[in-house]
């Protein structure tokens, strides 16, 4: 078996630490008897991580990925945890049951799915807030803050620990009601819940509805986002019988929500990274020190498999960026590191602080007609990178951005992408060391990898 282990292809920064729990899997329940309590609990830290590994396959990947993956080795697997912890132990001369928490590897996970070509999920969706709306019968008016909402009291006691879909549900208090309530639901397009947002630290906002159809002895559940906003989730229906007590079958319907959630970030979201799309972007800069940050946030976007420096000035850089996965979750991974991505002329993008764009144009941007499902041919990067006539702007190097040495550089064009010319360094010039990372990259990976439809029962739009 290939040691993937063991080649982590500079992808360390990739990390951060907020994505970290995605790699830990807690509260394995283990119990075990073996010839003494030592033997048995051994045997239960294999045994959780061993569950902890599929476990977390079953988080990053989808199903219809799983076959692509081989049955690894005892000494394999282990090569991939980081570490574990164990709480509420319990011993007896021969027994030994734990709850253990294992941590594994980001980068050495990450290098397991890359070797073997199956894409993974390399973030977790942002908070979203959790409207309960309820309608005790087809002809009844919708309930949300009543105390008597059962679904609403659903979701307060239901765990909301989910690993990639951060969810909370207000308080339902007088501030809440002042900005959402079953009246003004009815014009919801209309409301401003920017202040909640602020209030529960979350980016979006999801409606859970719940149906009692009584004639048909079913609860319809119908999840989507607030104001019908475009969404990775789209619009999720599926049925619960009433084959038990209301407040049991709501309580099932609850505990079905969150994985379906979590199945349709899956199936947005899982990129893979043998086969990136490039684009030729323009960075407007102001001085060296905004270049040298923009270049730092770039670092932190997961889904950047590289990027190469093209041209420098002093009011501009230009960069091609290759990336994994569609257009609207690269941009959307930009704007988590505060950069703002959007089409210039010809087949230039302008790359920018988000800070420098406009509220307005932020709020309207669409993605142009053709690059909804943005597509590229499959780009190789330059493999003769020895040629004494071409100088890559990368790990420790840096043109620094000199009155003396811009006439050396071309002025960026549409129609110039070569690499730049190589620029004699002043003497008195600075080298910057920008911590860029350029990442291997090879396109000889098989690109056929069939999504895993959703389950019969529950319907997606």
């Amino acid at each position: 078996m290939k040691k993937f282990f063991i080649f982590f292809f500079g992808i360390c920064s990739w990390i951060c630490p907020a994505q970290a729990n995605m790699y830990l899997v807690r509260d394995i329940p283990v119990d075990v008897t073996d010839e003494n309590a030592t033997l048995a609990r051994k045997k239960a830290v294999l045994e959780a991580q061993e569950r902890g590994f599929y476990k977390l396959l079953e988080r990053l990947t989808l199903p219809s990925d799983m076959k692509e993956l081989p049955v690894l080795t005892t000494e394999d697997m282990l090569n991939l945890v980081q570490d574990y912890s164990v709480s509420n132990e319990k011993t007896s001369s021969v027994r030994y049951i734990a709850d253990i928490s294992v941590q594994f590897n980001p980068e050495a996970i990450q290098t397991f799915f890359q070797e073997y070509h199956v894409p993974y999920i390399t973030s977790t969706a942002d908070k979203s807030i959790i409207f309960p709306v309820y309608r005790p019968d087809i002809n009844a008016d919708l309930q949300l803050w009543q105390e008597d909402n059962p679904w609403l009291q659903v979701w307060k006691k239901e765990s909301l620990n989910s690993d990639l879909i951060p969810l909370v549900v207000p308080l339902g208090d007088l501030t809440d009601m002042a900005y959402v309530s079953e009246e003004n639901l009815k014009d919801e397009k209309n409301l401003d819940i920017s202040p909640l947002f602020s209030r529960y630290q979350a980016l979006n906002a999801l409606v859970v509805q719940a149906d009692v159809l009584a004639s048909l002895h079913q609860v319809k559940i119908t999840v989507r986002p607030f104001k019908n906003e475009a969404s990775y989730i789209g619009i999720i229906h599926f049925f619960e019988p009433l084959d038990a007590p209301l407040k049991a079958v709501l309580e099932r319907a609850s505990r079905r929500t969150i994985p379906l959630l979590e199945e349709k970030w899956r199936e947005q979201n899982a990129v893979r990274f043998d086969n990136p799309s490039s684009l030729v972007t323009v960075v407007p800069i102001q001085n060296l020190g905004e270049w040298i940050q923009i270049r730092k946030r770039l670092d932190q976007v997961k889904l950047i498999k590289q990027y190469i420096v093209k041209a420098v000035r002093k009011d501009q850089a230009q960069i091609e960026i290759f990336f994994a996965g569609e257009l609207a979750p690269f941009l959307e991974a930009l704007k988590k590191e505060e950069l703002f991505l959007s089409p210039a002329k010809g087949d230039l993008w302008t790359l920018r602080d988000l800070k420098d764009v406009p509220v307005e144009e932020i709020e309207s941007f669409h993605l142009p007609v053709h690059s909804s499902s943005f597509e590229t041919e499959p780009l190789s990067l330059p493999t003769d990178l020895s040629n004494e006539n071409t100088t890559i702007i990368s790990e420790d190097s840096f043109i620094p951005l000199q009155e003396n040495s811009m006439s050396h550089i071309p002025v960026m064009q549409p129609e110039n992408y070569q690499l730049i010319p190589s620029v004699t360094q002043p003497e008195s010039s600075e080298i910057f060391n920008t911590e860029e990372k350029i990442l291997p990259y090879n396109n000889q990976f098989p690109s056929n990898i069939e999504n895993n439809p959703p389950q019969q029962e529950t319907s997606y739009e």
